[in-house]
């Protein structure tokens, strides 16, 4: 087991994509996509490369439960309807699908998929373990786990992967079991940073379960907020 450490650039909920009840990461990072495996754990901070981003806030924490291997993501019927799954097959290959919020017009194919025909980066981790904050992160992590604060403000862009005996994987690990006991039975805790390339809409999970749902710019019509009431018991 190993916990995979990263930068934000955006935080718009294609990457990850948090969406009933499973957290994907089919998009962006195709090094952690191929290199993590079931067991290992994903952990994705703010980047200070835009300011949306507010600083290094904890944006979330998964536990990898299946690594797809590449294509099936996007050719699976069960997936085809997550936010993310931005790619179907057409003939003997894969193209973005029209009406897709995220990459708009195939713009991230090659990072995303890889060369044609085999698509070696089309690989994608799937979590039901996970904690999700994107806008309510805080840096509150930093005062209580200083080698994992320094890691993440000297974090460029890339990946750090980080054995459970060393330090910085103690540290990660005791936030992993600080978040999991404040929120036990909720696995999204608060929208986006940000909402979609495509605007849309993205989930606000609030106080006692209840869920707000806000457009975000580029949709048509005026800015609505629709509250439904989960049944209770609901994790996220």
């Amino acid at each position: 087991m190993r916990f995979w450490l990263y930068k934000l650039t955006y935080d718009n909920g294609g990457a990850p994509c948090a969406f009933r009840s499973v957290l994907s990461l089919a998009i962006c990072k195709p090094r952690i996509r191929e290199w993590a495996r079931p067991g290992d754990w994903i952990v994705g901070f703010g980047g200070r490369s835009r300011p949306q981003l507010r600083g290094e806030r904890l944006i979330y924490m998964a536990e990898v439960a299946e690594r797809l291997t590449p294509c099936r993501y996007y050719e699976d019927a069960a997936y085809a309807g997550r936010p993310d799954c931005i790619y179907e097959r057409k003939g003997d290959g894969l193209v973005w699908k029209p009406g897709s919020r995220f990459h708009l017009y195939g713009s991230g194919v090659a990072r995303d998929l890889g060369p044609e025909p085999h698509y070696p980066k089309a690989n994608v981790l799937l979590s039901t373990n996970f904690r999700y904050l994107g806008a309510a992160g805080t840096e509150d992590y930093k005062a209580k786990h200083p080698a994992l604060a320094a890691a993440v403000e000297a974090k460029g862009v890339g990946q750090s992967a980080y054995e459970p005996g060393s330090t910085i994987g103690r540290e990660l690990a005791a936030l992993q079991r600080e978040l999991w006991r404040e929120h036990a039975d909720r696995r999204v805790l608060g929208h986006s940073t940000e909402p979609p390339e495509q605007g849309g809409e993205y989930v606000d999970a609030g106080a006692e379960g209840q869920v707000a749902t806000r457009r975000g710019p580029g949709c048509s019509g005026p800015r609505t907020i629709v509250r439904e009431h989960r049944r209770r018991g609901a994790s996220c």
